[in-house]
C-alpha cells in the first residue's frame, strides 16, 4: 500500500505493529538484529502493515508489502511451512525459517531464512531478486533501502464480459511490478516507468467500454513518470487481481452486484444433420476350427462380426471391478462374448477404454488398440494419449493420462467418476474440481480428498504446474479435452490390448515395440480379434487344453490364414474365456472362468439353421 493511502488510524497500527514485530523477531531469532526499515522503489517511499525490516543489515519484506506493492500474489502451497509467490508466470516457493528455496523449478540457497512472526510471512529480498529480478541496494547511510524493480509502459486497456463479473486487462511492455489499492467502487495501480523513457512518454488514450458495469477507467502518468490506472465502478465484491504472461499483462476480475441475464435472441434453426446408419447387428455363430502346431492340434473358435455388432463392456460402474465373462454379457443381454484388454491387480484396465462415446481409460505404451466409429467402421492400430486440461488465464497443459494412479508430479492426471467418488488425499498434489459446465468448483491444497464433480473431472498435479493450480478461483473457466493420435475421427467404442499381430495383410508381431515382457514362444490359452478385407470383425479364442495352446506366433499365422489384414492379440492365458447363448464354450485355463477387467460383447447372432 503506498504511503500517501494510510489513514491516520492505520499509521498507528505500523507503529504498534512495528514494536511488537521487534520484540518476536528477537525471541525467535536471536542472533539477528530486526528493525523496521525505510524502502524506496524509485524515488516513492513504499510502506505497508506490517512493515519491511531488516535483519543483520538484510532485508526481509512482509506479505503485505509483496501483494500491495509490488503486485505479488502470496499463497500457501498446500504442506505447513511453505508459501508460493507468484507473478508473470513465476513463481517462488519458499519454506519457514530455511535458507532454501525454489524458482521455478530450479532448487536455490540463499544467506538469510523466510521467517513467520506471529503468524505473518518474511522474505528475503535476495530471494525476490533471484525469482523476479527485483534489485536491492542498502542506502549509504544505512538508514534504508532502495528496491530497484523493471518498469514498463501500459500498452493498452481492455474489457472482457462474463456473466459474474467484468475482466479488465492492462497490456504491459514488460512484467513489472506495481502498487494497488482497493477502496469502496475504486480499485487503483500504479506502475514504475521503464528505463529510459520511450519518445512518447506520457500521451495515454481515454479507455471506454461498453458493460453495464460502465467502467470508468482514467489513465495519468504522475510527475515522477509512474503511471496511475484508476477503474471506478460498482462492484459486488472485492476485486481478483492477478498477472499473466505471454503477453504480460495484469488482469482485474471486478464482481458484478448482480450476474448478467441472457439475452435470449432467436437463434436460426440449424439444418439436422444426418443421423448416422448403422448396418443392423449381425454374427455368425461360434464354428470349431483346429490349427495345426508342432506340439499337436489346437481347438479355436471363430466368429465374423460386422462392427455395429461389437462393443466392449466394463465389469461394473467403475474400472476397479472385475467379474466374470459371462455375468459381464448376462448384465449387458449380449448373445456372445470374449474377454477384453489386460487389467492389473485391482481390475483397471491397462490401456485404452472408450464405450459409447465416453473416455474410460487412456492408451498406454503407443499399444494396438480396436476401434469403431459411429458410421460402424472398423479401426485398428497404435495409439497414444493426447488429453489435454484448458484453464482460463493460465493455458493449455498436456495431461499424463486418465483415471490412474498419479506417478509423475509435472504430469497432470484426470480422473471421472469412472474412477470412483472421490480422489483420495495427497500432499505432494494439488486437486482441482471441474464442473460439467466447465467451471472450477474447487481447490483442494492441503492433501485432503475431493470428491469427482458428476459429469466433470478431478485434476491432479504437482510441481510447478500444481503451484499454479493452487492459485486459481472459484469459478474458472476450465475445460478437459480428451483424444489419441493418430485421431479417429467419431469414435464410438474403442479397446485397447496388443501386442498387433496383423498389419496390412502381413505378419507382424510388435511385441517388443509395445514394451509387452511376453514370450512369443510360450503357447497358452490366446483371444484376439481381426478385421477381415469386408471390414468385419473375426473373433478368436484359442484353447491350450489340447497341445497346450498357441505362441504369439502362432496366433498371428492363426490371424492371417482367416483373412485378417490387421489383427491384434487381447488378455490371454487364464483370462481366455468364449461365451455363447448362456454358457461358456471353451474350456478356461483355470478350471473355471477368471473375473476380468473388461470384455467385448457381441450382438446380432444368427442362431445355428
Amino acid at each position: 500500500m503506498a504511503a500517501q493511502h494510510l489513514t491516520a488510524t492505520q499509521r498507528h497500527t505500523v507503529r504498534y505493529t512495528t514494536l511488537l514485530l521487534t520484540a518476536c523477531l528477537a525471541v525467535n531469532a536471536a542472533v539477528a538484529t530486526p528493525g523496521p526499515v525505510t524502502v524506496s522503489m524509485m524515488g516513492r517511499v513504499a510502506m505497508s502493515s506490517p512493515p519491511p525490516v531488516a535483519i543483520d543489515g538484510y532485508l526481509s519484506l512482509p506479505a503485505a508489502f509483496l501483494q500491495n506493492c509490488l503486485g505479488l500474489r502470496v499463497a500457501p502451497a498446500g504442506e505447513p511451512g511453505m508459501w508460493h509467490v507468484a507473478a508473470y508466470g513465476r513463481y517462488l516457493k519458499v519454506y519457514q525459517d530455511s535458507t532454501r528455496f525454489k524458482v521455478d523449478h530450479a532448487q536455490m540457497r540463499g544467506t538469510h531464512a523466510a521467517l513467520v512472526v506471529d503468524g505473518r510471512l518474511y522474505v528475503p529480498a535476495e530471494m525476490l531478486t533471484e525469482a523476479f529480478g527485483i534489485g536491492c541496494e542498502r542506502r549509504a547511510n544505512g538508514r534504508g533501502f532502495d528496491l530497484q524493480p523493471v518498469g514498463a509502459s501500459v500498452k493498452g486497456v481492455r474489457a472482457g464480459s462474463h456473466d459474474e463479473y467484468l475482466r479488465l486487462v492492462i497490456d504491459l511492455s514488460r512484467p513489472a511490478p506495481y502498487w494497488q489499492s482497493v477502496a469502496p467502487g475504486e480499485l487503483v495501480f500504479e506502475i514504475p516507468p521503464p528505463t529510459p523513457l520511450p519518445p512518447d512518454w506520457g500521451c495515454l488514450q481515454m479507455y471506454t467500454f461498453t458493460d453495464p458495469l460502465d467502467p470508468k477507467v482514467t489513465a495519468k502518468v504522475m510527475a515522477d513518470n509512474w503511471t496511475r490506472l484508476s477503474i471506478a465502478c460498482p462492484t459486488g465484491g472485492t476485486p481478483r487481481v492477478m498477472t499473466l504472461n505471454g503477453p504480460y499483462r495484469i488482469v482485474a476480475d471486478l464482481p458484478r452486484p448482480q450476474p448478467l441475464k441472457p439475452v435470449h435472441e432467436p437463434k436460426p434453426t440449424p439444418e439436422p444433420k444426418p443421423t448416422p446408419t448403422l448396418p443392423p447387428p449381425y454374427a455368425t455363430p461360434w464354428s470349431l476350427r483346429r490349427f495345426t502346431t508342432a506340439r499337436g492340434a489346437v481347438r479355436v473358435f471363430v466368429m465374423v462380426a460386422r462392427p455395429s455388432s461389437i462393443k466392449p463392456a466394463l465389469a461394473g460402474t467403475t474400472i476397479r471391478t472385475r467379474a466374470s465373462v459371462s455375468r459381464i454379457a448376462a448384465a449387458h443381454s449380449a448373445d456372445a462374448a470374449v474377454n477384453g484388454g489386460h487389467f492389473d491387480a485391482c481390475g483397471a484396465p491397462l490401456g485404452m477404454l472408450v464405450i459409447d462415446g465416453e473416455w474410460i481409460k487412456h492408451p498406454t505404451r503407443n499399444r494396438c488398440a480396436l476401434g469403431i466409429t459411429e458410421t460402424g467402421k472398423a479401426l485398428m492400430g497404435r495409439q497414444r494419449f493426447s488429453g489435454a486440461v484448458s484453464i482460463e488465464g493460465l493455458g493449455k497443459y498436456p495431461l499424463g493420462g486418465l483415471n490412474a494412479s498419479h506417478w509423475k508430479a509435472d504430469r497432470p492426471m484426470a480422473y471421472t467418476r469412472r474412477w470412483g467418488s472421490a480422489v483420495t488425499g495427497a500432499k505432494e498434489f494439488v486437486r482441482l474440481a471441474i464442473s460439467s459446465a466447465g467451471k472450477v468448483e474447487k481447490v483442494e491444497t492441503k492433501g485432503r480428498a475431493i470428491k469427482i464433480p458428476k459429469g466433470g473431472h478431478v485434476i491432479s498435479a504437482g510441481g510447478s504446474v500444481g503451484a499454479k493450480l493452487a492459485s486459481l478461483a472459484k469459478g474458472t473457466e476450465a475445460s478437459v479435452s480428451l483424444g489419441a493420435v493418430p485421431r479417429w475421427p467419431a469414435l464410438r467404442h474403442a479397446i485397447g490390448a496388443g501386442p498387433q499381430l496383423v498389419k496390412n495383410g502381413e505378419r507382424n508381431l510388435t511385441n517388443a515395440e509395445e514394451l509387452f515382457r511376453l514370450s512369443t514362444g510360450r503357447a497358452c490359452s490366446r483371444t484376439a480379434v481381426g478385421i477381415d478385407k469386408r471390414g468385419n470383425f473375426v473373433v478368436v479364442s484359442a484353447e491350450a487344453s489340447i497341445a497346450g495352446g498357441l505362441t504369439l506366433w502362432e496366433l498371428a499365422s492363426v490371424m492371417w490364414k482367416l483373412g485378417c489384414v490387421d489383427a491384434m492379440a487381447l488378455d490371454g492365458g487364464g483370462s481366455t474365456t468364449a461365451y455363447w447363448d448362456g454358457r461358456v464354450i471353451n474350456h478356461p485355463t483355470d478350471g473355471m472362468q477368471r473375473p476380468v477387467s473388461n470384455a467385448l460383447l457381441i450382438y446380432g447372432v444368427r442362431s445355428r439353421s
